[in-house]
């Protein structure tokens, strides 16, 4: 992503309830997307959690 870009992250929650989308073994929550993605040196703009699904928006 170049300076001054924004990535969007929506997948499936660690916290869900495993009934729809993948294991939930194979699931990460936004809190670890959001860690992951500031290491990467971008900065957070929103992280949401859903009941099934969460958002990370982000910008370098």
């Amino acid at each position: 992503v170049r300076p001054g870009g924004r990535l969007v992250v929506v997948d499936w929650t660690s916290a869900g309830t495993g009934v729809e989308g993948p294991p939930l073994e194979e699931r990460f929550d936004a809190r670890t997307a959001a860690g992951a993605l500031d290491e990467a040196g971008f900065t957070m703009r929103r992280v949401e959690s859903r009941r099934e699904t969460f958002l990370v928006s982000a910008t370098r």
